[in-house]
């Protein structure tokens, strides 16, 4: 197992680099090019807003070698990402920590933009994927047991519907239904004479800052707050619900298809033959090799969950690696976008070793070479 995992973290890294290489180059081809908006007219916030797009681009290309060959740019950032530090007459000058370099957008440093960001995403996806589990394996696994049913038909249908549900048009109507004080369905929410179901956008209100205790209850004054736990899962909801409703509907047919299959293995009749109870038979037998096929959906789908970020934390107003990745393909931000992309690579790269690892755990029969 141990030999296993470190071929695979090994064999990670020129997939990380491709990944890399690859947007790199792609930015470079692009109209505009690298830095892109950033060198035209107007504040680029670099330098004063009365400064010539000359003089942007000249700040611009010695700060960061945008003259140089693709090649060259890339292999200077290439070795700021690396651990081994390489310069003078030695070649290796020693080890250090990930250097993903300084926004062209702000002058920032890439690594705090990310640890702003990152805990927005993670935490969006993360909830979208529990409620994926939650509701998708058992209704799923229900409909599997009981195939030809009525759940399993009237699930099926539903989960159809759901799948064919473009998320644009999902977040938009639930912004028109629920969010808001002029939402449809307002009128049953709120605090202060507030009717709004939802709120628009955010991931905390504007006067959270002001609120002492995490949990619900009164303040001082003897108002009830709602706490910045529950306030943040109040602006959350909606958008986990835009991100998992689709993968709902797939995790939940993936789920019917393997425990269909597991029922009608030769090893499950045998055990009904020696006598098993049915719900043992479905536990032991059945429910836990179907989980294989669900861990691989669930570890292939981390990429789809961030893409589907972008378009939730835009229509939310959310300020997470989906709106990052926009912003800086938008703008040309090199630095940023690379840093970003090598950050969700690893990511799903790491998502589907564990789930390669789980495999083994699960199935005695997948052996790990």
């Amino acid at each position: 197992m141990r030999a296993y995992i470190l071929r695979r973290l090994i064999l990670a890294v020129p997939t990380v680099i491709g990944a890399t290489l690859l947007v790199f180059v792609l930015m470079a081809a692009t109209p505009g090019g690298i830095g892109g908006s950033l060198r035209g007219d107007g504040d680029s916030g670099l330098v004063s807003s009365t400064a010539s797009a000359a003089a942007r681009r000249e700040y611009l290309n010695e700060r960061y070698g945008l003259e140089s060959p693709v090649l060259v740019q890339y292999g200077r950032w290439l070795a700021g990402v690396l651990p081994v530090k390489f310069g003078g007459p030695l070649g290796v000058v020693g080890v250090g920590g990930p250097d993903l370099g300084r926004s062209m957008q702000n002058d920032r440093p890439v690594v705090t933009i990310l640890a702003e960001r990152v805990p927005v995403s993670l935490g969006l996806n993360v909830a979208a994927l529990l409620v994926v589990c939650l509701i998708a394996i058992p209704s799923g696994a229900l409909a599997g047991l009981r195939a030809g049913g009525w759940w399993d038909r009237l699930s099926s249908a539903a989960w159809l519907l759901l799948w064919s549900v473009p998320i644009v048009w999902a977040g938009a109507m639930v912004l028109h239904l629920l969010a808001g004080q002029s939402a449809v369905f307002a009128g049953w929410w709120g605090e202060s004479g507030g009717r709004a179901v939802f709120p628009i956008g955010g991931i905390r209100s504007s006067d959270a800052g002001e609120w002492a205790s995490f949990w619900p209850g009164s303040d001082a004054g003897g108002r009830w707050r709602r706490g910045l736990a529950l306030d943040t899962l109040w602006h959350v909801c909606l958008p986990v619900v835009c991100l998992a409703y689709a993968d709902i509907a797939i995790l939940a047919r993936m789920t019917r298809s393997a425990t269909v299959d597991g029922a009608g293995a030769d090893h499950v009749r045998t055990a009904v033959a020696k006598g098993l109870s049915p719900g043992a038979v479905a536990r032991r037998h059945v429910l836990r090799p179907s989980l294989v096929a669900i861990i691989t959906l669930l570890a292939s789908s981390m990429g789809g969950l961030i893409a589907g970020s972008v378009i939730v934390e835009s229509v939310f107003d959310l300020p997470g690696m989906g709106r990052l990745v926009m912003e800086a393909i938008q703008a040309g931000d090199r630095e940023l976008l690379l840093g970003t992309v090598l950050l969700l690579t690893v990511l799903n790269v790491g998502a589907m070793l564990i789930a390669d690892v789980l495999y083994a755990r699960l199935d005695p029969r997948v052996e790990l070479r």
